[in-house]
């Protein structure tokens, strides 16, 4: 990815959400990787230093949380941003869980441009 584009890690644990996130992406120039467990995620975010991580809240290994939250923890991703991705479709549960991993704020929007490529 040594190509200038700005590059973005996707972690999530489904392959289709992750190839519609890639194809979204390159559309609009940049470069991205997806991985699909938590441990593998924090082995790229360190070697791949990318300019923003999309983070599945449910993964094998660590759960999403916990990736934020060894992420917050090392010098080297922690003024990474990441934005939290999550099939849920209860708002409620998307906030709660989204600002007990001390993010900064909680946005919650459908993806409807991703279901749609995904299917």
């Amino acid at each position: 990815m040594g190509d200038g584009r700005p590059t973005v890690l996707i972690v999530d644990d489904d392959p289709a959400t992750c190839a519609a996130l890639i194809e979204r992406l390159a559309e609009d120039g940049l470069a991205s990787e997806a991985v699909h467990d938590g441990v593998t995620a924090l082995q790229r975010a360190i070697a791949l230093r990318p300019q923003l991580i999309v983070l599945d809240l449910a993964l094998p290994e660590l759960s999403g949380d916990q990736v934020f939250q060894r992420l917050q923890a090392d010098h080297r991703t922690r003024y990474t941003p990441v934005v939290f991705l999550t099939g849920s479709s209860r708002r409620d549960d998307k906030v709660r869980r989204s600002t007990s991993t001390s993010s900064r704020r909680a946005c919650t929007r459908r993806c409807d441009g991703c279901a749609r490529s995904a299917a």
